[in-house]
């Protein structure tokens, strides 16, 4: 597993790992189609061949990758404590939130999205390729929207018929919801310091939201 402040202590990691962490950072520079595995085995300091000893090919090194960054986002929602699992089964955490709380919890994910250093890397990685290679473009789509707005209509279908929102159009309610988060995240991303400013847009995204949705909350 590749440590927290890893860029910063490369020798203390085994070499499978210096190669996918540095490979993570040499994309994100370079893109994907412009490094070779040679480039990615003399950042590490070792010898050509000696990186297929850890990976088959750069693909393999990519999907590993998107691996480690699927297990890094869910230890990260696990500690923003986000419900998951299915959108029945979650709804039930969802049932009289207050808009305080929604928005806390939407905040933490943009953050973690803004500002952790693998998150923001991966996806410049995936926004650079997503017009050269296919596979690139379908993890980026999948990740960036399809997953979100999928599991977003499935849960305000299921909150619209337990009286929590007004009945609408879930699969629009969804992408009302969601695109001005991401879009924020790609305004932002290379904009130090303006996490505090996209933190009250934020807040009045999701009070509006919820008063255009007639969001019951808790007493």
């Amino acid at each position: 597993m590749i440590e927290e402040d890893c860029f910063n202590e490369m020798d203390k990691l085994s070499t499978k790992d210096k190669i996918l962490l540095m490979s993570l950072e040499l994309f994100s520079r370079g893109g994907y189609e412009g490094v070779s595995m040679r480039d990615i085995a003399n950042a590490v300091n070792i010898k050509g061949s000696s990186i297929y000893k850890h990976y088959k090919s750069k693909q393999d090194i990519f999907d590993s990758i998107v691996n480690y960054m699927e297990l890094r986002y869910n230890e990260a929602m696990e500690l923003i404590q986000l419900p998951q699992g299915e959108a029945s089964s979650v709804a039930d955490s969802y049932m009289n939130i207050t808009s305080d709380k929604l928005f806390e919890i939407v905040y933490k994910i943009f953050l973690y999205y803004l500002k952790d250093p693998y998150t923001s890397k991966f996806r410049r990685i995936l926004i650079m390729e997503q017009y050269r290679n296919p596979v690139i473009r379908d993890t980026f789509k999948k990740i960036y929207f399809d997953n979100a707005l999928v599991f977003q209509e499935e849960l305000f279908t299921v909150l619209i018929e337990r009286g929590m929102f007004r009945k609408v159009d879930a699969k629009v309610m969804a992408l009302q919801f969601y695109a001005p988060i991401y879009l924020l995240i790609c305004q932002y991303d290379s904009f130090d310091g303006g996490e505090e400013e996209a933190k009250e847009v934020i807040r009045k995204h999701v009070y509006q939201f919820a008063e255009m949705y007639e969001m019951h909350e808790e007493l």
